[in-house]
């Protein structure tokens, strides 16, 4: 959910012309496929996290890692919160 947040808000301000996609395969996608290639290829992006952390959810590293990743985009979206809308 944080994820598709995040992805949402970096399309406006990215067609708004005030941020740019730091992600290069991101950056890639959207320039060659648009807003529609990016949603595809971040909704794969999610399935394979998900499916990684499934596969490897008793090991200690992994649920580190999915909290490190939850806490990372709960940062974002709070960043996001707090952005200036107005030169959205």
């Amino acid at each position: 959910m944080l994820n598709w947040f995040d992805l949402e808000m970096t399309l406006m301000a990215y067609h708004a012309g005030i941020l740019y996609e730091a992600n290069p395969i991101a950056d890639w996608v959207l320039n060659f496929h648009g807003p529609a290639g990016l949603r595809v290829f971040k909704v794969t992006m999610v399935i394979g996290s998900v499916s990684a952390f499934l596969i490897g959810r008793q090991l200690a590293l992994t649920e580190a890692g999915c909290i490190g990743a939850s806490v990372i985009y709960l940062g974002v979206a709070i960043a996001w919160i707090n952005y200036p809308l107005f030169y959205l």
